[in-house]
């Protein structure tokens, strides 16, 4: 499995707020993969955050 990034992986670490240092440092990858996820999760939408967790809380009044 060398070579693959479970980007939707580094996206969740991301999103907890931690640097791209680190994310590429505990899944040892390179810090270019972690920023390829990034920027293609910035492409698809909002990188690291739920997008889900945004239409349920305008729901609940």
């Amino acid at each position: 499995m060398a070579g693959e990034v479970n980007c939707k992986q580094v996206n969740k670490y991301l999103g907890t707020g931690r640097s791209v240092k680190d994310v590429a440092e505990t899944m040892v990858v390179s810090e270019s993969d972690v920023k390829k996820c990034q920027d293609q999760a910035a492409s698809e939408g909002k990188g690291g955050e739920k997008a889900g967790d945004m239409g349920k809380k305008e729901e609940k009044k």
